[in-house]
C-alpha cells in the first residue's frame, strides 16, 4: 500500500493500491474484507475502487466487506483506495482479497439455536443467508461433526432446494439424538457444517 498523509488540520490519511486482472486469480465475484482498522469507534474509513465509493466505515473495531466485482476494469489497471479519517496514521489491520461464485454463503450469514423437545433431545435450528440465487439446482445442507475435522458426523439436516430468486434466509433443522451434552468433566464439542450444493456438488 502506498501511504499519503494529509494536512494536520484535515487527519486523513489514503492509502492505494494499484493492481490488474492478471494480478487476480479468475472468479465469478470480488471482494474486499478489511479486518477493521486503528481509531476505534471515532474512526471512519472510506472505501473507493476506480472512484467509486463501495461503503464507508465509521468502527474500525469491526470488521467489514464490500463486494469490488461492478466496478473492476478488466483491461485496465486499477486503483484502490482506502481514506481514513482519525487520529491513527496507520491501517493497523490486515486486508483480504476474497473470491467467490455468484451464488454463495453469506459472510456472517449463519446463526443457530437449540430447540428442545418432549424426549429431552431436542434439535439444532440453523438460520443461513445466500446471495441471490441467480439459476437454479442450488440445494442447502447441514451437518454436525465430533472430531472438529469434519470427518465423523454425528446428524445431518435435510437437504433443501434453493428457488431461483428466492429470499436469501433459508432454516435447517439438525435432530440431535446422538449428540451429547457439554458438562465441566466432559467438554463435547462439535463442528456445525453448512453446504450450498450445486448439481450435487458441495460448491
Amino acid at each position: 500500500w502506498k501511504q499519503t498523509v494529509g494536512a494536520p488540520i484535515a487527519g486523513t490519511t489514503t492509502y492505494t493500491k494499484t493492481f490488474n486482472m492478471k494480478d487476480l486469480r479468475k472468479a465469478e465475484t470480488y471482494h474486499l474484507y478489511l479486518d477493521g482498522f486503528k481509531g476505534g469507534v471515532g474512526a471512519e474509513m472510506q472505501v473507493y475502487l476506480n472512484g467509486h465509493l463501495l461503503g464507508s466505515r465509521t468502527n474500525g473495531y469491526v470488521s467489514f466487506i464490500y463486494e469490488m466485482t461492478p466496478y473492476i476494469d478488466k483491461e485496465q489497471d486499477n486503483v484502490l483506495k482506502l481514506v481514513a479519517t482519525g487520529k491513527n496514521k496507520e491501517l493497523g489491520r490486515d486486508i483480504y482479497l476474497v473470491t467467490a461464485p455468484k451464488t454463495h454463503l453469506s459472510k456472517w450469514g449463519i446463526e443457530y439455536q437449540y430447540q428442545p423437545d418432549s424426549d429431552g433431545n431436542g434439535r439444532l435450528l440453523i438460520s443461513s443467508s445466500t446471495t441471490w440465487i441467480h439459476d437454479e439446482g442450488y440445494s442447502l445442507s447441514a451437518e454436525l461433526s465430533d472430531d472438529m475435522e469434519g470427518k465423523h458426523v454425528v446428524a445431518t439436516s435435510e437437504e433443501i432446494p434453493l428457488a431461483v430468486d428466492a429470499d436469501s434466509i433459508h432454516q435447517l433443522h439438525i435432530p440431535l439424538s446422538e449428540a451429547k451434552v457439554w458438562n465441566l468433566s466432559r467438554p463435547n464439542l462439535y463442528l456445525l457444517t453448512v453446504m450450498l450444493h450445486k448439481g450435487g456438488k458441495v460448491v
